[in-house]
Order: structure tokens, then sequence, then C-alpha cells
């Protein structure tokens, strides 16, 4: 997912999730998380990934001409198997 800023790209995050599922309930078990910047001066404050239920989430935080922008991805897996 692309933060963008009048009309210009800054960053982006992804996240990647790990799930195990039965036919009647899925789980996220582990979740990791890149960030990549595609100007020049934006600074990664924090990033971070986690679990809860069946999604997995990454979020960061950064600094772009003295503003901070702060994103969030989830991908959730159903009991099919499914991603979205």
């Amino acid at each position: 997912s692309v933060y963008v800023v009048s009309g210009t790209s800054i960053f982006s995050i992804s996240v990647t999730g790990t799930f195990i599922f039965d036919g009647s309930t899925a789980e996220a078990t582990s979740a990791s998380g890149s960030v990549v910047t595609y100007v020049e001066g934006v600074t990664i404050n924090s990033r971070s990934a986690y679990t809860s239920g069946a999604s997995a989430y990454a979020t960061t935080s950064v600094t772009y001409n003295g503003a901070t922008l702060q994103k969030t991805v989830k991908l959730t897996c159903d009991k099919d198997g499914n991603l979205s």
C-alpha cells in the first residue's frame, strides 16, 4: 500500500502473514512487514508487525517534510484459506 502526498509516492508498506485454517476457522500465526521509501528526506521512525485473530498487520510511522505520516496494512485469511 502506497502513501501518496500531492500526487507523489512517499513510501509503501506491505505485510506478509502465515496462517492456519481448517475449513471452520482461521488464525494468523506470524506477521512481517517491509517499508520502501521513494523520495529523499523520508525518515522511518518506527515499524512493527503483529497478528490478531485471522489477520496480520504491519504498521509504520515516517517523517517527511516535517510531517509525521502513518500507515497500517492488514491481510486477513478466511476459513477457506482465501486472503484479502
